[in-house]
């Protein structure tokens, strides 16, 4: 007799008769308290990193929207430079179509229309990923145990 695991592996080269003594440790535990970090689960869907891309791709895309409007030649016109002309307007459009709330004001210019495209684009693929993330959060609690194992139990301070 010997304390060896009966595995698949060693199946193949010896044979094993029937345990003849079964030692099985458990430890009961509660889970943490999801009430205290709540507000975190629509942060949760994305890691900070993507946070970061999506916070800065903000005003990258207004002043790319921004810059395209001054320098085409479409909008020589005051009354037309007017519409997005201005940094805070193409601030305020890049931030409403990120939150799916569109604008009434669009570029004439074939150069604005095509990066108002690629903004679009960006913004769908965003809120799908999102949305997607956030419902899956929203289904499946899988709250994170305080240890993993005993020495973990052992270092910390935890109470029942």
């Amino acid at each position: 007799m010997a304390p060896l695991v009966r595995t698949p592996h060693r199946s193949q080269y010896m044979d094993f008769s029937k345990p003849f003594y079964v030692e099985i440790h458990s430890a009961i535990a509660r889970y943490p308290d999801q009430s205290k970090n709540n507000w975190r689960i629509y942060l949760d869907p994305f890691g900070w990193d993507v946070w970061t891309c999506v916070l800065a791709s903000v005003p990258a895309a207004a002043i790319i929207l921004w810059a395209f409007h001054r320098l085409s030649a479409e909008y020589e016109d005051v009354e037309k430079r007017k519409q997005m002309g201005q940094l805070d307007e193409s601030m305020w459009y890049s931030f409403g179509t990120l939150l799916t709330q569109g604008s009434d004001i669009l570029p004439s210019a074939q150069s604005g229309r095509f990066v108002v495209g690629f903004w679009l684009m960006y913004c769908l693929v965003v809120v799908a990923s999102y949305s997607g993330n956030l419902v899956a959060f929203f289904t499946v609690s899988n709250p994170a145990l305080p240890f993993t194992n005993l020495k973990e139990v052992l270092a910390s301070d935890y109470k029942i």
